[in-house]
């Protein structure tokens, strides 16, 4: 049971994978991500505000991953908030 099941992130770093690395998890998690050629973001009415690709991979990890987060954090191997064991907030662990 998610606490809220719409995606609150879409997109993460090769930062981001690092710290997913580091928890052991990377790699699990990478089988369910898109890597992003580009992001792009625009208004409602489809103007362009700012497109940027991505610069070469540099930390062992694409730059930017295509995700979508209530299916990852199952994967992860930690619990979304107001589940049990434990919550997963920008790569560090803490007690529900």
């Amino acid at each position: 049971m998610y606490l809220y099941s719409r995606a609150r992130a879409v997109t993460v770093n090769d930062w981001s994978l690092r710290i997913l690395q580091e928890l052991g998890v990377a790699e699990r998690v990478k089988e369910d991500m898109d890597i992003a050629r580009s992001v792009t973001w625009k208004t409602h009415d489809d103007h362009l505000v700012l497109r940027l690709v991505p610069s070469q991979d540099v930390l062992g990890h694409p730059p930017a991953m295509m995700i979508y987060q209530p299916e990852m954090e199952p994967s992860s191997g930690r619990t979304p908030p107001g589940t049990t064991r434990s919550t997963c907030v920008s790569g560090t662990a803490s007690p529900a």
